[in-house]
């Protein structure tokens, strides 16, 4: 009679599963566990699917990566109880997939295309048999490595990940060989990493789930807002209906007017056109009384009439009537802005329903001080107090052109309820919409922790690397002159001239009076520079032709030379010998650089050391040449 009765019962409503559900969200993945096995006792069939469903998911992402076998388990134990159900025969798929297990998943991902047509994971099943297809066609495999392979559709696919402007460098054998090498080496650093357990650090998991917060915002917003919000074409006709004044073409008249005193003849055409000029009126401009005047006319016959009490010859040109940009024209842009205006009005509600949800109430607004309180909000679901340090570790995350905005009291509580919302949103997409399952969650999920893996292990591998005094001196004396060498220069007025007489006259001038040479440059210098900079120009020692004619000459003292058959009046103004940069001055940079340098040596040779480790075969054939 209980069995019976356990099996009539919705799992959904029993106490221990939305005490499950609660701390998932308070990101409490034991106690949760726990509680779901407690539950997977007292239910049998489908409930009990259900609860292994719960369990699955729990597995795979919270564990992720180490309880994926875990996971493939307890829905392949739901789906025995349950093959009715589409989305546990989607997690049968994907977990399977995440299991290395592509065969199987490429089965189930098609079973659930031709079974499941209508189910919300349709679109998801198929994206799947494309993802694991290149896994799965081992027709021609291209490299060997570790046991592993790689097929020549997982290369050409990763060819095409590539952004566009590198990827013509991979289209060829040699860059194909040269990629096939980064896949592979790729592939035994992930592995590395996942030896050596760093992503069970508590710190990973914070930056890994940072890292997916806006990733997993995005998939969201597109299931559950964008593709379910649809606009009916009598929704669109509605609004063009009542806005049809914003479709208004304007009527307008374009016409030829010439001044013209006699009333009684029209002028000659010849005259008209050359004398002629053109004048367009537009019914919804202050001339509309004009338009109304000469849109009834005939076009191209030239009449006599006034304009503003003028008599003026008048050919009308082109009459355009008023009419509206029709229906058909406009009606993706309509449909477009109406889609949009609904989702941003529905994804604002939802974001607010979520504070509601979880009992999100601000405190201490209203005490009269216009300080920042050290608690300022309350979520209530999840006994937690939003404190001044969450503020601040929030106003940190805020690009620093917009701080400002949120440095008061209100933009603190302002900034409080925006971050709660984003919270809110993440824990939502993970414990009740199970984001990461859907095909985009999926990938954002695995490539973001593959990144970050890699990234965490590259610093423990070079996190010991460090820079001596010795090498900073030697890095500095040996780059001196290329590097840190400021370069002799000078500040001059030049004025050039082609023939020597006019260069002697004007020197003749400037030598007694040289705060003349602005005034005489701008007035006479054939050289467009010399003219508009008052033949000013800044030289180095690198214009090594000139320089070498001007470093020895006074200060402010007018030179006629002679250079490559012209005349040149030079008059130093300021000169500055080279000079070096100090060893101190320099100091950071240097050791940034050979820091750096270092490091990417010590990274490189981890690399190198683990590909050594293994067996590395390329199976690729050398493109044969036309001809």
């Amino acid at each position: 009679m209980i069995t019976l009765l356990m099996l009539k019962v919705n799992v959904y409503n029993d106490e221990g599963y939305i005490k499950a559900k609660t701390y998932e969200m308070k990101f409490e993945y034991e106690k949760a566990k726990d509680e779901y096995l407690k539950l997977s006792k007292r239910y049998k069939g489908k409930n009990l699917a259900i609860i292994y469903k719960e369990l699955a998911d729990l597995y795979f992402f919270y564990y992720y990566p180490d309880s994926i076998s875990l996971a493939y388990d307890y829905i392949s134990k739901a789906y025995k109880l349950d093959k009715s159900n589409d989305e546990i025969l989607y997690r049968l798929a994907l977990y399977s997939e995440a299991n290395e297990s592509f065969q199987l998943a490429s089965k189930y991902y098609e079973n659930l295309v031709v079974k499941f047509q209508k189910s919300e994971f349709f679109n998801d099943a198929l994206d799947g048999v494309e993802r694991i297809f290149p896994k799965n066609y081992k027709e021609e495999i291209v490299a060997k490595y570790d046991n592993q392979f790689i097929t020549s559709m997982e290369l050409e696919k990763e060819i095409e990940n590539q952004p566009p402007f590198t990827r013509a460098k991979y289209e060829n054998y040699e860059g194909k060989k040269e990629l096939l090498n980064m896949m592979i080496e790729n592939r035994l650093v992930y592995k590395e990493a996942l030896k050596r357990g760093l992503h069970r650090n508590p710190e990973f998991k914070e930056k890994f789930y940072e890292n997916l917060k806006d990733d997993f915002a995005r998939v969201y917003y597109t299931k559950y807002i964008s593709d379910k919000i649809k606009v009916d074409s009598s929704e669109v006709k509605d609004y063009y209906e009542k806005n049809k004044q914003n479709y208004r073409i304007w009527g307008f008249v374009n016409l030829k007017i010439m001044k013209w005193e006699d009333s009684l003849n029209v002028p000659k055409d010849s005259i008209f056109d050359a004398q002629s000029k053109i004048l367009t009126f537009y019914e919804n401009s202050p001339d509309s009384n004009l338009y109304k005047q000469f849109s009834q006319k005939d076009t191209m016959k030239l009449f006599i009439d006034k304009i503003k009490d003028t008599l003026y010859a008048i050919k009308i040109i082109k009459i355009q009537k008023p009419d509206y940009v029709k229906f058909e024209e406009v009606y993706s842009s309509i449909e477009s802005n109406l889609k949009f205006e609904k989702e941003r009005t529905a994804w604002e509600k939802l974001l607010d329903s979520l504070l509601n949800k979880f009992g999100f109430e601000i405190i201490n607004k209203d005490t009269g001080s216009k300080q920042i309180p050290e608690t300022l909000a309350v979520i209530k679901l999840l006994d937690i107090y939003l404190t001044k340090k969450n503020y601040e570790n929030y106003l940190n995350k805020v690009p620093p052109v917009y701080r400002k905005a949120y440095s008061t009291k209100d933009g603190a509580y302002e900034l409080i309820r925006i971050f709660t919302q984003r919270e809110l949103l993440f824990k939502d997409a993970i414990v009740n919409k199970r984001i990461f399952i859907r095909s985009d969650g999926y990938k954002s999920l695995t490539k973001n922790f593959e990144n970050l893996i890699i990234d965490e292990l590259r610093n423990d591998i070079i996190k010991d690397v460090s820079v001596s005094e010795e090498e900073i001196k030697n890095y500095y004396n040996d780059n001196r002159e290329k590097q840190f060498k400021i370069l002799a220069s000078a500040k001059i007025r030049k004025l050039t001239f082609d023939d020597e007489k006019t260069a002697q006259k004007i020197f003749n001038i400037l030598k007694n009076n040289p705060q003349k040479f602005d005034s005489i440059a701008k007035t006479i210098a054939k050289d467009e520079e010399e003219k508009e900079f008052g033949g000013f120009v800044f030289i180095t020692e690198n214009d090594t032709s000139l320089f070498n004619e001007i470093k020895n000459l006074k200060i402010g003292k007018p030179t006629l030379i002679k250079k490559d058959n012209k005349w040149l009046i030079i008059s130093v103004q300021e000169f500055n010998p080279s000079k070096y940069r100090s060893l101190d001055e320099v100091r950071e940079q240097i050791n940034n650089v050979l820091l750096n340098n270092k490091r990417n040596e010590r990274w490189e040779n981890f690399k190198n050391n683990l590909k050594s480790k293994v067996s590395v075969e390329i199976l690729l054939k050398e493109e044969k040449q036309g001809g």
